[in-house]
């Protein structure tokens, strides 16, 4: 239980300080993969969304930071699951996408390319199927 008290807080701490899309719902779609995040800007720069993780119209709860140049956006691990980090690059339209156990970090993706379009996800519709979701380790 301690490892994801500690997870949480560095999560917490590197979406404070890390960033997001200007409008007011935001939909992400990544172009290798089929999942998309939903984003809606909350108080100040802070964000929340929803992400179709394995495209499936499953929906999971993001929490994410806007910087300007960059934004970024975590999960909570289920009992006994994982978390993932996302940090998205505004000026390269990628971004990398971490996972954690709570006792290690786990790269996953790198510099993959994104788009947005306003507006909310057409979640597991809008998924493509030939397409794997970002959280496939397969690069």
């Amino acid at each position: 239980m301690n490892r994801y008290v500690l997870f949480g807080i560095l999560t917490l701490a590197l979406v404070i300080f890390a960033g997001a899309p200007a409008n007011a719902t935001t939909c992400i779609t990544f172009t290798n993969f089929c999942d998309q995040i939903q984003f809606e800007n909350a108080a100040g720069a802070n964000l929340v969304g929803l992400w179709d993780t394995f495209c499936d119209g499953q929906l999971n709860s993001v929490l994410g930071r806007d910087t300007g140049s960059t934004f970024s956006a975590g999960t909570e691990p289920p009992t006994g699951g994982l978390s993932a980090l996302f940090v998205f690059s505004n000026s390269s339209d990628t971004f990398d996408l971490d996972v954690t156990d709570g006792s290690s970090l786990i790269p996953v993706q790198d510099d993959s390319p994104w788009t947005s379009a306003p507006g909310p996800c057409a979640f597991a519709v809008g998924a493509e199927p030939g397409k794997r979701p970002s959280t496939s380790q397969d690069r």
